[in-house]
């Protein structure tokens, strides 16, 4: 996967996968690292899920928007403070 670090940004702790609960940022973040090592082998299995994660990002974020995900998850939000 030629775009992996453009990849990645969009599935960070910020993210809206991330706000509304649908995955753990840490969990995300260490996977990630796993996955980049991955990315060498013969099959296409960590680019498809990569891009099942970042096409249900970009769902969230033009369907429910990022006031609605914050909104949503007031867990985040008393996280931050």
């Amino acid at each position: 996967m030629h775009d992996y670090a453009e990849t990645v940004q969009h599935l960070g702790s910020e993210s809206m996968i991330a706000r509304l609960g649908y995955v753990v940022p840490q969990a995300v973040e260490r996977e990630l690292a796993r996955a980049k090592e991955a990315l060498s082998s013969s099959t296409c299995e960590v680019s498809w899920a990569l891009r099942d994660l970042v096409g249900l990002e970009l769902w969230l974020q033009l369907f429910i928007g990022r006031e609605q995900a914050e909104w949503s998850n007031p867990t985040h939000a008393r996280e931050e403070a």
